[in-house]
């Protein structure tokens, strides 16, 4: 061959091979993988509650696909995949995927769409809390505690092994708790089993401490006495007797209690079987006296006919049990009295039997144990207890056993077969009674019995059918006309729709609420199964998911058979579920939850007006008709309506009493002496005056018809502040002018006449009522002079400038009348706030209270920002773009159903829970009224801020007096004189109070989302005691490894009271809380005034420019929200640098209770660091670090 020719074919060889191997690699590239069969592994089923885990279903099916070798994320399978996967849902996620399988294209959809569906937001705190409420006594050991605790655990994310331990052993019981406690573990595993061996060897401590679940133990350990609450001892005569129960469990053989063979294989001796049948057949022929290797072959048989021995015959006597005539076979061998299913009426419980069978093989069987009475032989047996079975033979239908014999004592004859009993038996003296029995004879007999006279009376009954009663020919238009209202029979769907229809309504803060249900007997099932079934087919019911729930239970109705109700527990007993029931559903808080329909009623005249003429009444018209109602004559209503109206006179005479008495005590320490000056009119008491001094001026002997006071009198001169000197009239010239002011009164004039007692015998003043003019009156004969009219010009000029100057005591005497007569008609008066003595500030004089009081105010008035013009401080710096920077680090949001439910408006309900929970003994507002005010009628005034509440939300502001305040200051430590070295709580009007503390507990859950877990100040369900113990578990976790570690202790200069209101505006609405919802905020602090109380006096008042209110509900609830971007920005910058249970776990950065913040560091040198990251947020907030109270630990 030439060399090109092999060249050529070495050519066409090398390309076949590359054809060969593209080929081999275009097929491993298409190669489809195999699909395996799995043989018991099912796909996981979903149901969507809320106890399911959605991420288990998910890691499930990627298991369960991946060992079927299933690309199940591949587009190419995805509808296979979706099909399989939505045929594992069941319930409310299988009807949730019929509705969107059309928009489902992938696996990853798929599991989006899940999640988003049926995860709560707020899965993760809700496992939490379950794990809070975990408790080992409430499972049935340790092991089941163990059991729920890692199914709860394996679904909590982000956890360190620190706080996983700190969880589990708090549910523990307190021994096994106090043990985890002292071994210190490190992860949950080292816990675990340290509880485990803890458990088992202290084990028999736990047997006598009360067990709150009690699981029921089986049948064969009820009465088992060898189980002991300690170790058993270890004897050689502590030897236990196996059952043939216990060796058909362990798999023994009866006879030698050993395993390997049957007790029919057992080749033991006889003699150790014990004797359990010492009566044994005589035909009964003994297997294992026979070798059963030994055959024996028959070629032939020959057999004869033997007479069969005749059956020895058996007492059977004819009786009667409830009616019916039986068969009853005495046998005095039967341990209970037997009776046929079906005769005894009067059932006193069921029973588990189990039958042994001549093999061994046991056979249970729920048998009734029945009660009837019995009659036979001319005698009636009382209250026989029998055993109802269902396996009698036909020849009899009662067994009167052992019991009966031993209770009656028969004496039988058992050649003749004849019963008798003693005639000095005194239970069958006692019991028996002649009775006669029903027989059936034919008509051959009864005609030759009636021949002999055997029968005294005959009845000839003849049975016709029942004649329905027709009604009445002016009734049948009526029944006619509604004969759609009430047929015969109730059709078997949902009745007409009417002119009018009623439509439940929820109000609209009801929720539904867990309670235990109903335990229900098997019997009782059973009846409502069918009773449902029935309804369901009728279409009167449907299946519902709705989360209201209420419990049913039945309760027996009359037996039309019996015309008897027979009784509940007589039901359950008997097992019947065909008689008449009447289910019973507890509606009562479903009721509670529900608005009652206002529907206006007619006139009770106008309904009487229409029934004119009418003659045909319903059952229900008669029964509930107001001609049925007795009234009450008119003596006795007007005796009652005494007696009742002289309670409440002596009611409200005691109330007054006691509020006067209270007021009294009130203006006795709130008196201030009265002052006089000179040029006052006053009036003189009489008191002390020897004589009266008469209208004419002249005196006479003082009597007791005397006046009070005398006067007006003018005060010339004012000796001291206790004595001044009036001007007296001639008549009273024997009086010395100067008196004590004790003796003195204000002269407050009618406002309508200026006409005054006459302190001479100058002319009167006569004043027209209609003009209103003044005249002299002089005498009829007497003209009047221009000397006269001049003299009353003047003193008519006088008397208007006294009355300019009476009229400003008339109106103060008015404003004091009235507040007396107002605080006498209510008994909420005005009450100081009470001042702890130790709050008291101490001053040396008035110069020094004036100084002090003034420099309080100045210095609360900085911290507050006070804009008014008074003060006019600056707003408080603050930095928005680096807030906006720290609040990027701060993910979490509220969700969209806590953001609709905090900006939905404030309902009446809402306001009654306020109302009805807010603590009674708080101090009240500067309006003086109290919590027991808006208590008298809690209904009415939940209506009405109701409506008051949403016109101000409506327009954005509050009334002046909601917007005052007053400030106590309760002393911490220091300089009392200081004003920094207080603590401001402010005292706020209730209705002020009630929409922040609404708000408050609708933030409750909003709180839980955005809040990280290491915040556990003013949360929902988060306790300090568990920053403590996490607190104490790290440092002893540190302190057993020999590590150093430190803390920092910050503290915040006047931490609520630097809270700017934009900063906060800005937080809010970063964590996602709606435009309404910070209105609402805005509302409560805009244009704000208080007053400092100091020493129990007001200061005088200055407008807050920020800060929030410490004693206002809402506020700590915010300003967890406004230092929650601290805690951010410290979680994601020092996460390095924290303290960690373990390698694997998340480090432990801060712990905070409000604004008692501590930073936890690997290493202290970390904490200018630390510090660095706090000062940058209180440049950006507007807060101040108190560096002299900020410490560090180290430990």
């Amino acid at each position: 061959m030439e060399p090109a020719t092999n060249e050529q074919l070495m050519q066409q060889m090398i390309a076949l091979i590359a054809r060969q191997q593209e080929m081999l690699e275009k097929m491993q590239r298409e190669q489809v993988r195999t699909e395996f069969k799995l043989e018991g592994v099912k796909l996981p089923t979903y149901s969507g509650r809320v106890e399911e885990s959605a991420q288990l279903f998910y890691e499930q099916a990627d298991q369960y696909f991946a060992a079927k070798g299933i690309a199940w994320k591949s587009v190419e399978l995805a509808p296979r995949v979706l099909a399989a996967l939505g045929g594992s849902l069941r319930g409310a996620a299988a009807q949730w995927f019929a509705t969107r399988r059309v928009l489902i294209q992938s696996v990853d959809e798929f599991f989006t769409e899940l999640h988003r569906e049926f995860v709560p937001a707020d899965l993760q705190q809700r496992l939490r809390d379950q794990l809070n409420a975990l408790q080992q006594r409430d499972c049935r050991d340790l092991a089941d505690y163990i059991a729920k605790h890692r199914q709860l655990m394996v679904q909590v994310r982000d956890m360190s092994e620190i706080d996983k331990v700190i969880y589990f052993q708090r549910g523990l019981k307190q021994r096994t708790r106090e043990e985890v406690q002292y071994r210190r573990c490190e992860t949950l595993s080292d816990a675990i089993t340290v509880a485990l061996d803890y458990d088992r060897a202290h084990q028999w401590q736990y047997r006598s401490e009360p067990r709150r679940y009690e699981e029921p133990r089986p049948s064969y350990l009820r009465n088992e006495h060898s189980q002991r609450a300690e170790p058993e001892p270890m004897e050689i005569d502590n030897v236990q007797r196996l059952s043939r129960e216990d060796c058909r469990r362990r798999k023994l053989c009866f006879k030698c209690k050993k395993p390997g063979h049957s007790w029919r294989q057992c080749g033991s001796s006889k003699r150790s079987e014990p004797r359990r049948n010492q009566r044994r057949p005589v035909n009964n022929v003994e297997e294992d006296a026979v070798s059963e290797d030994e055959v024996i072959l028959f070629d032939r048989v020959t057999t004869c006919n033997v007479q069969e021995k005749e059956e020895t015959e058996l007492i059977r006597k004819p009786a009667v049990i409830e009616g019916k005539p039986v068969t009853v076979l005495l046998d005095g061998g039967s341990n209970v009295n037997l009776i046929r299913p079906g005769l005894a009426k009067k059932v006193l419980g069921t029973r588990h039997v189990q039958l042994e069978a001549f093999d061994g093989s046991l056979q249970s069987q729920e048998v009734k144990k029945v009660q009837a009475d019995v009659s036979m032989e001319g005698h009636v047996f009382k209250d026989q207890n029998f055993t109802e079975w269902n396996k009698m033979s036909e020849k009899h239908d009662v067994i009167l056993g052992k019991p009966w014999h031993y209770e009656f004592q028969p004496n039988v004859n058992w050649r003749t077969n004849e019963v008798s009993f003693p005639i000095n038996t005194e239970m069958a003296e006692a019991t028996a009674t002649n009775v006669v029995i029903d027989s059936v004879i034919d008509g051959d007999e009864f005609t030759q019995q009636m021949k002999k006279g055997a029968y005294e009376e005959v009845y000839k009954v003849k049975i016709c059918a029942v004649v329905a009663k027709a009604a009445p020919d002016f009734v049948q238009p009526v029944l006619e006309e509604f004969s759609d209202v009430f047929p015969d029979t109730l059709p078997d769907e949902l009745p007409p729709e009417r002119s009018v229809n009623f439509e439940l309504q929820m109000k609209e803060d009801a929720e539904p609420k867990s309670k235990g249900i109903y335990r229900l007997s098997k019997t009782e099932q059973d009846a409502l199964e069918d009773f449902i079934q029935e309804k369901l087919r009728k279409g009167w019911i449907e299946v519902s998911n709705s989360p209201w729930v209420s419990n049913i239970f039945g309760v027996p109705k009359k037996n039309p058979a019996t015309n008897t109700i027979p009784k509940r527990t007589e039901w359950l007993r008997s097992g019947n579920t065909k008689i008449p029931i009447r289910w019973v559903i507890d509606y009562r808080y479903v009721n509670s939850q529900t608005r009652v329909p206002q529907i206006p009623l007619p006139l009770i005249d106008e309904l009487f007006d229409k029934m004119q003429g009418c003659s045909i009444f319903t059952v229900i018209d008669l029964a509930q008709g107001y001609h049925q109602i007795q009234e009450i004559p008119l003596v006795e209503y007007a005796k009652r309506f005494v007696d009742e109206r002289k309670k409440l006179v002596e009611l409200a005479r005691k109330n007054l009493i006691a509020a006067q008495e209270r007021q009294k005590q009130y203006y006795d320490k709130k008196r201030r002496e009265v002052e006089f000056a000179e040029g006052d009119l006053v009036l003189l008491d009489t008191k002390n005056l020897p004589l009266r001094v008469a209208a004419e001026g002249a005196e006479e002997k003082k009597s007791k018809l005397a006046a009070r006071r005398i006067g007006p009198f003018r005060i010339i001169k004012m000796i001291n502040d206790n004595v001044a000197k009036l001007e007296l009239p001639a008549n009273l010239s024997r009086l010395h002018p100067t008196f004590n002011v004790e003796l003195l009164t204000h002269y407050v004039p009618s406002p309508d006449k200026f006409e005054t007692r006459p302190t001479s015998k100058a002319a009167p003043i006569i004043i027209d009522e209609e003009t209103g003019e003044k005249t002299l009156r002089v005498a009829n004969n007497v003209q009047a002079s221009q000397d006269t009219e001049e003299v009353l010009q003047a003193r008519i000029e006088e008397l208007k400038a006294l009355q300019e100057e009476q009229d400003f005591f008339a109106s103060k005497k008015k404003f004091a009348v009235d507040l007396e007569q107002s605080e006498k008609c209510s008994k909420y008066f005005l009450r100081p706030p009470q001042l702890l003595h130790k709050s008291r500030i101490p001053v040396d004089d008035e110069d020094d209270l004036h100084d002090t009081s003034k420099a309080f105010n100045e210095k609360w008035s900085r911290v507050y920002c006070s804009p008014s013009r008074e003060f006019n401080h600056p707003r408080p710096q603050w930095n928005k773009d680096k807030l906006v920077e720290i609040l990027q680090h701060s993910t979490k949001k509220i969700t969209d159903s806590q953001k609709d439910y905090l900006e939905s408006p404030i309902t009446a309900n809402e306001i009654y829970w306020a109302i009805k929970t807010m603590a009674p003994d708080r101090a009240p507002g500067p309006d003086g009224l109290p919590l027991a005010y808006y208590k008298t009628d809690i209904h009415l005034w939940s209506q009405v801020l109701e409506c008051v509440y949403a016109a101000q939300f409506a327009l954005g502001r509050m009334t002046k007096f909601q917007r005052r305040g007053q400030i106590i200051l309760l002393y911490k430590k220091g300089d009392k004189r200081d004003p920094l070295n207080h603590r401001p709580i402010t005292l706020l009007n209730m209705d002020a109070k009630i929409p922040p503390k609404v708000l408050a507990r609708r933030m409750g859950p909003a709180l839980q989302t955005i809040l990280g877990e290491d915040q556990y100040g003013f949360v929902p369900s988060r306790d300090i005691r568990n920053a403590h113990l996490r607190f104490q578990a790290l440092q002893q976790l540190y302190k057993k490894k020999n590590t150093t570690a430190g803390a920092v202790l910050l503290d915040f200069a006047k931490a609520f009271d630097s809270v700017v209101w934009d900063a906060l505006d800005l937080t809010l609405t970063h964590f996602g809380f709606g435009e309404n919802f910070c209105e609402w905020v805005k509302t409560f602090f805009k244009d704000s005034l208080v007053s400092i109380l100091f020493n129990g006096d007001p200061l005088p008042s200055f407008q807050i420019g920020a800060g929030v209110r410490q004693g206002d509900p809402l506020s700590p609830a915010l300003f967890v929200i406004y230092i929650e971007p601290l805690l951010n920005l410290l979680r994601a910058t020092m996460k390095d640098k924290g303290l960690r249970s373990a390698p694997q776990d998340p480090s432990h950065t801060v712990i905070s209770f409000a604004d008692d913040v501590t930073g936890l560091l690997h290493d202290l040198k970390d904490a200018p660091a630390f510090l660095e990251v706090v000062n940058e947020f209180c440049e950006a907030s507007g807060m101040k670090l108190n560096t002299d109270k900020t410490t560090a630990i180290l430990g």
